[in-house]
C-alpha cells in the first residue's frame, strides 16, 4: 500500500500492521483468542491475573485500564521509545518499504533548533574554566550583566554555524570579566 499524502509513520504503521502480529510483538500471547493478559497487567488492581486485553484485527483494549492502543501506541508503550520510533521499527520488521522517501527526506531536511541549554552550559563551562573564582565571579553586575546579553541572543542561534559564531563572541566579551 502507498503512503497517503502527509501520512506520519505511525499512521502508516497502525494502518498497514495487523494488530495481532503487533501484540505478539509487545509479548501479548492471545493464542488465537481474542483474549489476552495485558503486557501492563503489573499495574492493574488485580496484578495481571485477569485476561483483561482484548485483542482485534485493527486495535487492542485494556478493559482493567480502560485503554485503547493502536500498533505505534501499544509497541511504543511496551519498547518504551516514541511512537514514530516503535513505528519505524515495526515497519522495518514487518517488511514494509515505502513507494516513497519522501518522508525519511522530509525528516533529514527539516532544520533542528540547536540545544540552547547545551549552548548556555558550554559558556559556563568555559568561564568557570577561565575563573577560579566563577561561582562567586557570575554573580557581580559586570559579569552577570554580559552573561544576561549573551542568553538574549540565543533566540537568534538557529544553525550549527550560528551556534559556533555565538559561542566564540560570547567568550571574547565574557573574557574581561572573568580576569
Amino acid at each position: 500500500m502507498a503512503p497517503r499524502k502527509k501520512e506520519s509513520l505511525s499512521a502508516i504503521a497502525d494502518r498497514v500492521i495487523p494488530f495481532p502480529v503487533a501484540a505478539r510483538w509487545a509479548g501479548v500471547d492471545a493464542g488465537g483468542r481474542a483474549k489476552a493478559h495485558c503486557p501492563f497487567g503489573f499495574e492493574h488492581d488485580d496484578g495481571g491475573r485477569e485476561q483483561a486485553f482484548r485483542v482485534y484485527d485493527d486495535h487492542g483494549y485494556c478493559f482493567a485500564e480502560q485503554r485503547y492502543f493502536k500498533v505505534s501506541s501499544l509497541l511504543a508503550a511496551v519498547w518504551e521509545v516514541s511512537r514514530e520510533d516503535a513505528a519505524t521499527e515495526a515497519l522495518r520488521r514487518f517488511g514494509w518499504r515505502p513507494v516513497s522517501l519522501a518522508h525519511l527526506w522530509a525528516e533529514v531536511n527539516t532544520p533542528k533548533e540547536p540545544d540552547r541549554d547545551s549552548l548556555r552550559e558550554a559558556l559556563v563551562t568555559w568561564c568557570r574554566a577561565q575563573c577560579r573564582d566563577w561561582d562567586t565571579r557570575q554573580y557581580e553586575a559586570a559579569a552577570a550583566g554580559k552573561l544576561a546579553r549573551c542568553y538574549g541572543l540565543l533566540p537568534l542561534v538557529h544553525s550549527d554555524q550560528e551556534c559556533v559564531t555565538w559561542l566564540e563572541a560570547c567568550k571574547r566579551a565574557m573574557a574581561p570579566h572573568l580576569f
